[in-house]
């Protein structure tokens, strides 16, 4: 009983931060916001682009100070530091002002994918519930989707002022760091004060090469992550195909209801081979590959498939890869995972941007999005399963050396 317990009153911390983490009332409008403020549409994919970089920029101080200090500890500065970004578009609303801002929340980015995620699966692990971390992962991105559903209501707020909008972030923003401050944490803290970060996405780097399943699910996550990022230009998007800016908050609830759905169910399919789950990959291509031929209102249908298919793919793909991750080195794995992860989000930003630099707008970009999705999907399908059948060759072999000992 003191078990579950223990375990209720983590798991309740854990959907409260990410409840009102993800209860961002900028997020559907604050490309508008750049828009108005005289960015160009080139200007916002480089401000992407750097908000990539500089999460990328933070990977190594945030590995080093996750071997020193506590995780908890560490959140609770990223949530605030994000909380700063709002603040500073307020006071500084140029393309300069923006770009110091992402670098606030480029810092919470690179601490959620490697701190929150560990200490979530590890703390799930110290209570002896490893087992339904896939269950819990489709739980919490179900609840921010949720909450990112009651943050689109920003664009309502848009007569209001932009300010307006951004402060009551702030608000939302900042309470989630008192959900982060009541975990109590039964993991054992292990502090590493020779701890080498760069030396940790060595080892990394090498178990990745000695078994290349990880490696190639590595890939795949951050690939199939990156593709997502059309839901940056969702607002752009909207106007461009007649919406009008109050409302562009809209197709955020189309997505976020379908991404929604789709987290809630996503265990329902751990039953699934890897070929047949790859395949998934290919369809939320032909999605997008469709929206942009129905590039209009009645077309909007294939950005829920897209969303409903991309959150159910992207659960499992997720929690494969977590599950193949040696414990001991989680961290720099992580670590490497957000490296990934954004570098191919920068590359997705930069085809988001050709489509518009070659005159055809995001609907080009749209469609080159979709064609690199289906080529993703048939080089996981055609190379993926090979390297998992060695990967459980050697899990045996070590199981079984161990039981001889």
């Amino acid at each position: 009983m003191k078990k579950q317990s223990s375990l209720r009153s983590f798991l309740f911390n854990v959907y409260g931060y990410s409840f009102f983490n993800s209860l961002v009332f900028m997020y559907p409008i604050y490309m508008l916001f750049f828009s108005k403020s005289g960015v160009s549409d080139v200007g916002v994919s480089v401000l992407l682009i750097i908000w990539s970089l500089c999460v990328v920029a933070a990977q190594i101080p945030v590995l080093a100070a996750s071997n020193r200090i506590s995780k908890k500890l560490i959140m609770i500065i990223a949530v605030l530091l994000k909380a700063a970004c709002f603040g500073a578009w307020i006071l500084w609303p140029t393309f300069w002002g923006f770009a110091f801002g992402f670098l606030l929340w480029g810092i919470h980015w690179a601490a959620y994918n490697v701190v929150w995620e560990a200490l979530v699966y590890d703390e799930l692990q110290a209570r002896r519930y490893r087992s339904i971390y896939a269950k819990v992962c489709g739980h919490k991105t179900a609840i921010e989707c949720v909450a990112l559903i009651l943050a689109c209501t920003g664009s309502l707020m848009i007569p209001l002022g932009y300010d307006f909008v951004a402060h009551v972030t702030i608000a939302s923003v900042a309470l989630s760091a008192l959900f982060l401050a009541r975990m109590k944490i039964r993991s054992r803290l292990q502090v590493k004060r020779k701890a080498n970060a760069v030396k940790s996405l060595r080892l990394a780097g090498t178990v990745m090469k000695r078994v290349p399943y990880v490696f190639y699910l590595l890939v795949l996550v951050t690939l199939v992550y990156a593709v997502s990022q059309i839901d940056e230009y969702l607002g752009l998007i909207g106007v461009e195909v007649g919406v009008r800016p109050e409302l562009v908050g809209g197709l955020f609830v189309i997505s976020l209801l379908c991404q929604t759905f789709g987290n809630s169910v996503a265990d329902r399919f751990e039953w699934l081979p890897d070929k047949k789950l790859f395949a998934g990959v290919v369809v939320i291509g032909l999605m997008l590959i469709l929206l942009s031929i129905f590039y209009s209102v009645p077309g909007l249908v294939f950005l829920g498939l897209f969303c409903f298919v991309y959150a159910i793919v992207r659960v499992l793909v997720y929690s494969r890869f977590q599950h193949a991750l040696p414990p001991a080195s989680r961290s720099a794995f992580l670590s490497a995972y957000s490296f990934c992860e954004q570098a191919t989000c920068i590359l997705s930003y930069m085809v988001m941007m050709a489509g518009v630099m070659m005159g055809g707008g995001y609907r080009l970009s749209i469609l080159l999005t979709g064609l690199i999705s289906v080529l993703i999907g048939l080089w996981a399908m055609a190379y993926i399963p090979q390297k998992k059948k060695l990967y459980d060759r050697l899990a045996s072999y070590r199981l079984g050396a161990s039981r001889a000992l």
